[in-house]
């Protein structure tokens, strides 16, 4: 409703034809700012295009004096342009975790395989530190005592020889095992 003092009359506009007018400039701000963003998604350039198409309705709609029908797109222009930004923000984030995965499961097998590589080499370094690394000096004896004795005559006098020295042969597998291996 608007009044006009000069001629005194009283203009009134259909209700549909009013909020059309209140609410056209938001969507044409909100069309022209989505329209400026550079989407990723695929599916939110959709609902850009579908938003615009609205608004191109609804706008040629108003000009035929259609409000109702104008205001439904208009309204529907105004959805589409808020799915297509929230759409957008969705794809940007998962698109932002993908690449957070992507960089971390790399990162992950390389600190695991050094993990790997860390454990098995003190291991090793620990095993042979359990070790001695020299004969004692009953290992050494035993050793001369066995090369001079090779020639044993029976299994019974190579077992009892051996069961003799097999204390001492229990601390040092290598040296057992050489000695099995004469």
């Amino acid at each position: 409703m608007s009044w006009d003092s000069q001629t005194f009359t009283l203009q009134l506009y259909p209700q549909y034809q009013i909020e059309y007018t209140n609410l056209l400039p938001q969507v044409t701000s909100k069309m022209v700012e989505e329209q400026q963003t550079n989407y990723q998604s695929s599916q939110a350039k959709s609902l850009l295009q579908n938003g615009t198409d609205q608004y191109n309705q609804a706008t040629s709609l108003a000009n035929q004096s259609q409000w109702q029908t104008a205001l439904e797109h208009l309204q529907n222009a105004q959805n589409y342009f808020d799915n297509a930004s929230s759409n957008e923000q969705t794809y940007v984030s998962q698109q932002n975790l993908l690449k957070g995965i992507i960089v971390a499961i790399p990162v992950a097998v390389i600190v695991s395989v050094a993990i790997v590589i860390v454990i098995v080499i003190r291991k090793r370094k620990n095993m042979q530190q359990s070790i001695p690394n020299r004969l004692t000096l009953n290992e050494k004896a035993l050793r001369k005592k066995i090369e001079k004795n090779k020639d044993f005559k029976t299994k019974k006098e190579r077992l009892c020889f051996f069961n003799e020295g097999f204390d001492l042969l229990f601390r040092r597998q290598t040296c057992l095992s050489k000695i099995l291996c004469l």
